[in-house]
């Protein structure tokens, strides 16, 4: 009974944390528009704005099962400007940030940087070691392909860049 008092003060104005906790990533998206929009000074919501549309569209290829490595050849995905200099930046070459899933999951990590204490960035960088450790253990499989190759150099860059 206390629980459920302790929840009705706030069932009319939830805080905003509450509502972030609970938020599904189709509302998330426009309410950050809305948000770099009220306060376009503000160059952390410009950045968590550019980088929140890679990842629902990496969010929603994953909750599709859709294999990280389909598709990996360079495509017509446009690639925002700040995501592409900032890749270029971090020692990218233009052919694996061409390559839309590095593009994506580079915009995704560089949110979870920008938006994550070093706890959480300290867990999920262990798994990202852990996918790169899988990925070179069957790496004889794909060495003649070289869109996956590019694919694996970007992933070894990443692991480099965000390590914590």
């Amino acid at each position: 009974m206390k629980f459920i008092d302790g929840f009705q003060k706030y069932y009319e104005k939830p805080p905003v944390w509450v509502v972030l906790e609970i938020m599904t990533m189709s509302k998330l998206k426009p309410f950050i528009v809305y948000l770099s929009n009220a306060k376009p000074r503000n160059t952390k919501l410009k950045k968590i704005r550019n980088g929140i549309r890679y990842t629902s569209m990496l969010r929603n290829e994953c909750a599709h099962n859709r294999p990280i490595i389909f598709n990996l050849r360079n495509n017509n995905h446009h690639i925002s400007k700040p995501i592409y200099t900032n890749a270029k930046r971090k020692g990218f070459t233009n052919e694996e940030i061409q390559i839309y899933k590095v593009a994506q999951i580079f915009a995704l990590m560089d949110l979870h940087a920008l938006v994550c204490g070093d706890g959480m960035r300290r867990n999920r960088f262990k798994d990202f070691v852990v996918f790169k450790q899988e990925f070179q253990r069957v790496e004889d499989l794909f060495q003649d392909n070289k869109y996956i190759s590019r694919f694996q150099s970007a992933i070894n860059r990443l692991v480099d860049i965000y390590q914590i």
